[in-house]
């Protein structure tokens, strides 16, 4: 203890320069600082994804095109387009019938039941 005291200034400095230059006094040296470093940016760069999937997700609505979703089902089901002005008018005679409001024509061709219901 008393060697510590005994100390100089130019020692004490000289002393302080060693350790800075080796790593702090409790032995941690420069990987430590490194990996620190990476793991905080490895940490910052996941939650700038997670935030920018967030607003990502957010930001797309929901396609909900009627004309295309008939223009696809009269492709797939190859349905001319007289048969499909034949499907429309029966769903516009079922929407009185029933008083049910059907939010595409093409419900009649998912579930014909609905065609064969007499309004009460």
């Amino acid at each position: 203890m008393n060697a510590i005291l005994a100390m100089t200034q130019d020692e004490a400095l000289v002393a302080i320069r060693q350790q800075v230059s080796n790593g702090s006094a409790d032995g941690a040296s420069g990987s430590v600082y490194l990996w620190m470093s990476l793991f905080a940016l490895a940490l910052s760069l996941l939650l700038l994804i997670l935030r920018w999937r967030r607003t990502e997700l957010a930001r797309k609505p929901g396609l909900n095109d009627q004309a295309k979703l008939a223009r696809e089902l009269r492709k797939t089901v190859q349905l001319s387009r007289a048969e499909l002005k034949q499907i429309k008018a029966a769903a516009t005679r079922v929407e009185k019938k029933t008083k049910i409001k059907l939010q595409s024509p093409l419900v009649t061709v998912l579930c014909p039941s609905l065609v064969g219901k007499r309004g009460e």
